[in-house]
């Protein structure tokens, strides 16, 4: 590894460890949760075509699920719909892991401190992560980073689910299939969401915790949204 790579490495790892999250937790329970988001966003997708209005998930990010319902509505428009069944899951694997410090979904952009006027929101890169910074513009620095903190931080994990699927294309009502796919190992990529909040602590004065409430969220699928980060539309 470069010394880059370590460095983005040895971030990840000390700030999820002092977040509460086990060393083994990313390839334990982790992927155990992937396989099963996977499983959901199926079944959630078959069930659009048995007459549910809309792609109704708590565990799915609300741009991604407006991509399966402007979907669904497009294909109903259509008299068409979409069968996806998994039959079996043969892997998971963690692909990778991208922090956001300085900025949470839930909570939005920070609010401009000092002199900085409204608006002056930008994003740099520290060690191969994203850094939502203010006023002048300028490379991130360690400082920038660790001030970051006090915002909170997003955390991306990136899982490749290999399962055995198949798909088909139908004309509704009918069941007459127009188009099928089966395929012995699919690769989805889903990328999962989580929030670290920002908290007191008698120890450190601040520290990182995991917002167990808000959970895990599919924040993509297959690349579909480029990622979905949150900070994506700040230049």
């Amino acid at each position: 590894l470069s010394w880059g790579d370590r460095l983005s490495r040895g971030l990840v790892e000390k700030l999820l460890q002092n977040s509460g999250f086990e060393k083994s937790y990313f390839h334990g329970d982790f992927l155990a949760g992937a396989q099963g988001a996977l499983h959901h966003i199926a079944s959630q997708t078959n069930a659009l075509r048995e007459g549910q209005n809309s792609f109704q998930s708590a565990v799915v990010e609300d741009a991604l699920r407006r991509v399966f319902t402007d979907a669904a509505v497009s294909l109903e428009d259509s008299d068409l719909e979409i069968v996806w069944n998994i039959e079996d899951i043969a892997v998971a694997e963690l692909a990778d892991i991208h922090l956001l410090c300085g900025m949470r979904r839930s909570a939005g952009l920070p609010d401009v401190k000092g002199e900085n006027s409204a608006g002056s929101h930008f994003r740099s890169i520290y060690a191969g992560h994203t850094v939502v910074l203010q006023g002048e513009r300028r490379a991130a620095t360690a400082q920038d980073w660790f001030g970051g903190m006090s915002s909170g931080v997003t955390v991306f994990a990136d899982a490749h689910v290999t399962c055995r699927q198949t798909v088909m294309l139908r004309r509704r009502g009918a069941g007459e299939v127009l188009l099928g796919d089966y395929q012995e190992a699919a690769v989805h990529k889903l990328r999962l969401e989580a929030e670290l909040e920002s908290v007191p602590s008698e120890v450190t004065g601040r520290a990182l915790r995991f917002d167990e409430d808000r959970g895990w969220l599919v924040a993509d699928l297959n690349n579909s949204l480029a990622g979905n980060c949150p900070a994506a539309h700040l230049e």
